[in-house]
């Protein structure tokens, strides 16, 4: 499937959207980068919803836009429109940054408002993405997508996009897990089992008491601002939501509390149910 138009720009997608400082995105690096699409200026038709409820329906709920994004379908871009009766909370919009826009070498920033699906099930299937324009940053170049830490609601400061978990057994046979590690990425949108998906750090790794495969999560639930895990072994074995007993944003190191392992010859292979702890550092 394919846009109606060539394309004409380049561009940058950042999880949310910082209104006071656009081109400081609320989380680095880019989940998308150096995408090209078709831009256009959309302003008159832009403004036909704003303030369309009137102040019965509540005024503060606009919707509005001053350009439109044409992009392949499957592009993973996020509105933050929730209906014209409730306010949008425009920090949940994803963040576009279009390189020489609207003059060569200046870098703008643009709120995804709403992403509509056009054509669907036709040749020309694609995504129509309703923008709304941030003062451009003249004669400066777009942010370096692939640098930058990651910031979450849970701490202040931003975080490594790379991290470690490491594992000690502290009870039954999971003894041979001690020192064990797994690398954890930077994944925006990441799928955990019986959560859905979150934003946060994965990785895997082979299970040294078994032989098998374990994928770590671990990311900061932004409904309770608390840091959470999980753990999922080779045949499905899920463990519990993993809270964790120590906290440290800067650096950071996650000491969780104790995680308990019940198979006795399978998932873990520790041979009798044990418990575990992971700590999670740069």
């Amino acid at each position: 499937m394919s846009i109606p138009y060539p394309p004409n720009c380049t561009f940058d997608v950042y999880r949310g959207f910082n209104p006071v400082d656009p081109y400081s995105p609320p989380h680095r690096p880019a989940a998308l980068s150096r995408l090209s699409a078709h831009l256009r200026h959309h302003v008159r038709n832009g403004r036909f919803g704003y303030f369309a409820g009137g102040a019965a329906a509540g005024a503060d709920a606009p919707l509005h836009w001053t350009n439109v994004l044409l992009v392949g379908l499957g592009t993973d871009l996020r509105d933050a429109y929730d209906g014209q009766f409730v306010a949008d909370t425009i920090a949940n919009g994803d963040t576009v940054m279009v390189a020489d826009y609207p003059v060569a070498g200046t870098c703008c920033a643009f709120v995804v408002v709403l992403v509509q699906r056009r054509g669907r099930g036709t040749p020309g299937d694609h995504l129509r993405v309703c923008l709304d324009r941030a003062r451009p940053s003249y004669k400066t170049a777009c942010p370096d997508p692939t640098q930058g830490g990651v910031t979450v609601p849970c701490c202040a400061n931003a975080l490594p996009t790379t991290l470690f978990a490491t594992f000690q057994g502290v009870f039954g046979g999971c003894v041979c897990c001690n020192g064990f590690g797994v690398t954890l990425t930077w994944t925006p949108g990441m799928s955990v089992p019986l959560v859905g998906p979150v934003d946060g750090w994965t990785g895997s790794g082979t299970w040294p008491c078994n032989g098998g495969s374990v994928t770590v999560y671990v990311w900061c639930d932004t409904g309770s601002d608390t840091w959470t895990g999980r753990l999922l072994f080779a045949d499905g074995y899920e463990t519990a939501a993993i809270g964790f007993a120590s906290v440290t944003c800067s650096p950071p190191q996650l000491v969780s509390g104790f995680i308990s392992l019940f198979s006795t010859g399978g998932t873990e292979g520790c041979g009798v149910p044990g418990l575990v702890t992971m700590t999670v550092t740069q």
